[in-house]
């Protein structure tokens, strides 16, 4: 979805269903599998992420 140069070398947004996928997709590409981090939050915030946060909130609510 997007790159950016840094200092320390370059950093790449992906967009994938779960880590998994990404983590298999990426075994053609070591260059890119470095670290591969999940994202959480954008700003602004997506709908999936609103769902996302609902979902442990009321996850929480039941314990």
């Amino acid at each position: 979805m997007a790159s950016y140069n840094f200092a320390d070398g370059i950093y790449t947004i992906w967009k994938a269903p779960n880590k998994e996928t990404l983590e298999k997709i990426m075994e053609d590409f070591p260059v890119f599998k470095k670290g591969i981090v999940e994202v959480v939050q954008s700003y602004p915030p997506t709908t999936e992420y609103i769902v996302r946060m609902w979902e442990m909130i009321l996850a929480f609510a039941q314990k």
